[in-house]
């Protein structure tokens, strides 16, 4: 019987129509396939196979970290709280204030927006926006502890990403007071920089990622525009230079409401955009007063939208984007 359903299945027609310039196509399994251009896409709304994670109430997950000691960290907004996961997605417990795990629901107290792990073991918890803190894991308990600590500086402020150079320092994104950097990150009262004198903050102030290049070029994903500069001895002196979408240069940036940053193995460099798809840079030179962007977008066929959110490379290689569909 079930072989019989597959061949009477498999026997119906596909059903095609041309919208514009896009040719869709639905198949006997379901699957919408679009021909657009020199672009193919599968679109399926099967769901894979997922189990739920428990919410004691309805609210919104904003960040999933995987420490070196492949713990899951899942943070929420509206009711703050931090759950540590095991990789097969056991509850280990939630973060209190105080730094301990908690069986019981509890909320951290700052809702977490991002987590980074530096080389020398520190968490640290940009929140929104209540600044940036570092956890200190206790040893010797038989279940994990931390100290948490507040960054001075930082208070009142949100932080929407960390990226560390090859000196220790941190630089952090904050959505309203431009680029920070936290010099001696790991004594117990670190150095706080903010207005670098070559950052324009009265034109970048809100930036939602810092990404920082094998060969210490950082670039930040602001909302007017991409900024690039060369990681100096001495944050003072960097020179930042700002990419925008300029409509009579075609190679320009596609938005400059630019939303992550991603570089591949092989050095490419994505820049994922609110509304104009992602730009891939294709100048040699990152510290170019001007640079040249590949768009992938649905403009060129090569996307099958124009919003694009955050991105990550999976171990394989591939480059994972998310929409807001």
């Amino acid at each position: 019987e079930q072989q019989e359903a597959e061949r009477q299945r498999d026997d119906q027609p596909t059903r095609g129509q041309r919208v514009n310039d896009r040719v869709e196509y639905m198949d006997p399994q379901g699957l919408e396939w679009h021909f657009f251009k020199d672009a193919l896409y599968c679109m399926s709304s099967v769901n894979s196979p997922a189990q739920p994670l428990p919410m004691e109430q309805p609210t919104m997950v904003r960040c999933l970290f995987l420490d070196k000691h492949k713990r899951v960290w899942v943070t929420t907004k509206e009711d703050a709280t931090v759950r540590l996961l095991t990789t097969d997605g056991q509850l280990l417990g939630y973060l209190t204030p105080q730094g301990m795990l908690s069986r019981s629901y509890c909320s951290f107290g700052h809702p977490v927006y991002s987590i980074t792990e530096s080389t020398d073991g520190h968490l640290w918890l940009g929140t929104k926006p209540d600044g940036l803190f570092r956890l200190t894991e206790r040893q010797g308990g038989s279940s994990p502890a931390f100290t948490v600590e507040s960054i001075s500086g930082l208070e009142g402020i949100s932080v929407y990403g960390v990226a560390e150079d090859q000196q220790g320092r941190l630089w952090v994104s904050t959505l309203g007071e431009g680029l920070a950097c936290v010099e001696h990150a790991a004594d117990s009262q670190p150095t706080v920089l903010k207005g670098l004198p070559g950052y324009p903050a009265d034109v970048c102030q809100r930036l939602r990622h810092v990404h920082i290049t094998r060969q210490g070029v950082l670039l930040a994903a602001t909302t007017e525009g991409l900024m690039v500069a060369k990681i100096d001895k001495d944050p003072k002196t960097m020179t930042f230079r700002r990419h925008t979408k300029d409509p009579n240069r075609s190679g320009s940036l596609s938005c400059n409401a630019t939303m992550d940053i991603v570089e591949t193995i092989d050095n490419r460099i994505f820049i994922a955009t609110e509304t104009g798809g992602i730009s891939e840079i294709t100048s040699v030179d990152l510290l170019a007063d001007t640079l040249t962007f590949r768009h992938l977008d649905m403009a060129s066929g090569l996307m099958p939208t124009d919003m694009t959110i955050s991105m990550t490379l999976t171990a394989d290689g591939h480059l994972v984007v998310t929409s807001n569909t």
